[in-house]
């Protein structure tokens, strides 16, 4: 071991606590042991046969998890448009058997044609709750698709967030180094 004084320089024995020739008080740093590599678990498995590191993403290509969700997804968005639809058609007969009974309770009155007033309250009320029902049921199934798609999406933003940071994090670490 050598005196850690720039000037001096002078061979130091290994318990020496002064260095002979300049006198300066020799301080032991002890040596920092190498870090132990430690092989990640999926490199060597139980069977002691090691196997490749799964490919890492990168922000740029997240794989499309979820595929089962997503079709289900697709499938309460179609299902709300053909509840829409007929919910829309089983309306049309209700709201035609209104429109006719109109021109007769106006013409006649209720009191000189009852089945006219039957035929408009009934063509309100089978016109109208389908029509309803079809769009409840409509906003239902959309919102639950949409809720599907939602976590999907939230899931792949917080990955790509996460790698967005694991990328930033070395060049931060490499830049209080120097």
């Amino acid at each position: 071991m050598n005196c850690s004084h720039p000037d001096c320089g002078a061979l130091l024995e290994a318990d020496a606590r002064f260095c002979p020739m300049c006198g300066r008080v020799v301080v032991h740093v002890p040596a920092v042991p190498s870090p132990v590599a430690i092989a990640p678990p999926h490199a060597v498995p139980p069977t002691g046969i090691p196997q490749h590191a799964p490919e890492r993403e990168t922000a740029g290509s997240l794989e499309r998890r979820y595929g089962a969700l997503r079709t289900i997804a697709s499938l309460y968005i179609v299902l709300a448009w053909i509840a829409l639809i007929v919910g829309l058609l089983l309306a049309l007969p209700g709201l035609a058997s209104f429109a006719n009974g109109l021109p007769r309770l106006a013409a006649y009155g209720p009191e000189r044609d009852p089945y006219a007033t039957l035929t408009v309250l009934g063509g309100l009320v089978f016109g109208v709750l389908p029509g309803l029902a079809g769009l409840a049921v409509y906003v239902l199934f959309r919102a639950g698709g949409e809720g599907i798609r939602l976590a999907i999406d939230v899931e792949e933003n917080t990955r790509a967030a996460r790698l967005a940071l694991e990328q930033r994090v070395p060049k931060a670490t490499s830049e209080m180094a120097v």
